[in-house]
């Protein structure tokens, strides 16, 4: 930054003025301006999003995150068509959208065919690759023991529509 004086005798010589350094904050102040927990901010440290400044946190890292994390969630907004011309952002995210639908609907086949292998081979390595069942929380809800349940108590199974599925092909 430069700062030109007016003097007296109406001559004037640009003055540097250093720029403003860098000051440490603690990690809860860090937490406090970013609004996350100070766990997070031990994370982004690690991670190299923020830096470390005397046994604190740097306050211009933080400066810089914040503004980085605002264009980034600037960016990901949504905006109506409208905003869109015709054929630009809406076509590349369809050509984009069918092609991803064509690699997952492959993706998944290749799966099957492979799955219906190796379900039929014991856990093990082979050929540097490990194969292995591991157990699993998840549950699911017992259709059968649940439309029993309501044939019981002689009531329909309550249904309820599902959303509409995006279906995106070439225009004629």
């Amino acid at each position: 930054m430069t700062i030109t004086a007016d003097t007296a005798t109406s001559t004037s010589r640009p003055v540097e003025v250093p720029p403003a350094a860098d000051h440490t904050i603690s990690i809860d102040t860090a937490a406090d301006v970013l609004e996350v927990q100070p766990a997070t901010i031990r994370r982004y440290v690690h991670a190299g999003r923020l830096a470390r400044l005397a046994g604190g946190i740097s306050a211009d890292s933080v400066a810089a995150y914040i503004a980085t994390r605002e264009d980034n969630i600037a960016k990901t907004r949504f905006r109506p068509a409208a905003a869109y011309g015709p054929d630009g952002h809406i076509a590349a995210a369809a050509a984009l959208y069918h092609r991803a639908a064509a690699m997952a609907r492959q993706a998944e086949a290749w799966k099957k065919l492979a799955k219906a292998t190796l379900d039929h081979v014991a856990d093990g390595v082979y050929g540097g690759w490990e194969v292995a069942r591991k157990p699993t929380t998840k549950t699911v809800k017992d259709g059968k023991a649940i439309e029993a349940r309501f044939a019981q108590l002689g009531e329909d199974v309550p249904m309820k529509p599902v959303a509409p599925s995006l279906i995106v092909t070439r225009a004629a």
